[in-house]
């Protein structure tokens, strides 16, 4: 049987805790809706820039980093966030909402040491600059953390360093680096930031003498041998949906409240043309679908790991964030808000392993603020995308060559 490793790795995490078996009922379902959907808008525009490449991001960590910033956002800024994450409420309730469904709800589901759930939120700005009272006030009644930090020691290393500290505790060391090294400089002067980390065991294991290499048929026919677990199940702590060209694996974790969901088209369908036309919708109505299997189930599934570190500034600006990455409005968070401020980037370090005995997952989302290069008293010319060129004749502008680069690193 020919199965895709892009889906099983890019997907199945993905949906597993908003589609739990019993829907909590502190938060509405068009809440839960609007957190999938965002996630998938960013799935889709990262899955289409890297077609080949294994892919996970965590919706619930994006959505909870701009539940930090929207409080402090007004105009432009305000209403490219609130599409971002297909918010209607106030910003206020949407922090509150997050707030809810992370502490009240999914905290409340992870009480034993068979399923482990952790997070943080936290908000690090300047040294001299002050916050809102109200921003300050609803960040701390949400159980944000609030560190001023001097943002000007060695160039902004100094406060990099602190920060990607504090995340790689709350991720236990698997999110090694959370802002890169060239994210900071002098410009950079606040970070807004969450990590969230989860450790699992399924509800049966299976057993580790199962596991065998078995074979793996990339979508173009490359046939790779990976470890592959496998076990049989006619019980509860599975379900199976057998829809035209989809097939549908919920694993349950112990004590029932979580699961994970494999979507695996059949053999004839590119897993590309089903991510291209999925929603939040469609999943919810798939996932609906699922049931006990009616006889003996075999499964097959590859053991994997995933580190994923995705640069968000320019999928983001896709999705409708083209103003605030220029120009941010934060007049609602910092009093005076500082001249020529801006989104520099957004950074989301995932990572997931997937084993006999369960999985562990972890992500952290950085929201960085920095001062537009427009207050500096310098220019800049920062050739890092492509660009077109020219050879020229200067006394006659005769143009002799043209070109364009769109890898400096090839040669043809």
């Amino acid at each position: 049987m020919r199965r895709n490793l892009s889906l099983v790795i890019g997907i199945a995490l993905l949906w597993g805790a908003a589609l739990s078996q019993e829907k909590p009922r502190p938060v509405t379902t068009p809440f839960i809706l609007s957190v999938n959907q965002s996630g998938i808008d960013l799935y889709r525009e990262l899955a289409q820039a890297s077609p080949d490449s294994n892919l996970l991001i965590s919706p619930l960590s994006l959505y909870a980093a701009f539940s930090l910033l929207a409080p402090g956002a007004d105009g432009h800024t305000l209403d490219e966030i609130m599409d971002l994450l297909n918010w209607s409420g106030t910003p206020e309730s949407l922090a509150d909402s997050v707030r809810c469904l992370l502490q009240d709800v999914l905290l409340l589901d992870a009480v034993s040491d068979s399923v482990r759930i952790e997070y943080g939120n936290s908000i690090w700005y300047a040294d001299g600059l002050k916050l809102v009272a109200a921003y300050d006030s609803l960040m701390r009644t949400i159980g944000a953390e609030i560190s001023p930090t001097n943002f000007s020691k060695e160039g902004g290393e100094y406060a990099r360093r602190i920060i990607n500290a504090w995340a790689i505790e709350k991720t236990h060391g698997r999110v090694p680096e959370p802002i890169p090294p060239d994210a900071f400089d002098d410009s950079t002067f606040a970070v807004l930031a969450n990590a969230l980390w989860m450790k699992m065991a399924w509800a049966v294991p299976f057993e580790e003498w199962q596991t065998k290499d078995r074979p793996f048929f990339r979508e173009n026919g490359q046939q790779l041998n990976p470890p592959t677990m496998f076990r049989e199940t006619s019980g509860h702590d599975a379900a199976f949906a057998n829809l035209d060209s989809l097939k549908i694996l919920e694993l349950s974790v112990a004590g029932g409240k979580w699961a994970m969901q494999f979507f695996l088209p059949d053999s004839a369908t590119r897993l590309s043309g089903m991510e291209s036309r999925f929603s939040a919708t469609e999943l919810d109505d798939w996932s609906a679908q699922l049931q006990p299997p009616v006889k003996e189930l075999n499964i097959y599934l590859p053991k994997y790991k995933i580190e994923k570190s995705l640069r968000l500034k320019y999928p983001l600006m896709k999705l409708g964030m083209r103003r605030s990455f220029g120009d941010v409005n934060l007049s609602k968070m910092f009093s005076p808000e500082p001249d020529l401020d801006l989104i520099s980037d957004v950074f989301q370090s995932s990572f997931v392993d997937v084993s006999e005995r369960g999985f562990e997952a972890t992500s952290t989302t950085m929201i960085l603020i920095a001062m537009s290069v427009k207050s500096r008293d310098y220019l800049e010319f920062r050739a890092d995308h492509p660009f077109f060129f020219t050879i020229t004749h200067r006394p006659t502008g005769l143009l002799v060559f043209c070109g364009r680069v769109m890898n400096p690193v090839e040669a043809n």
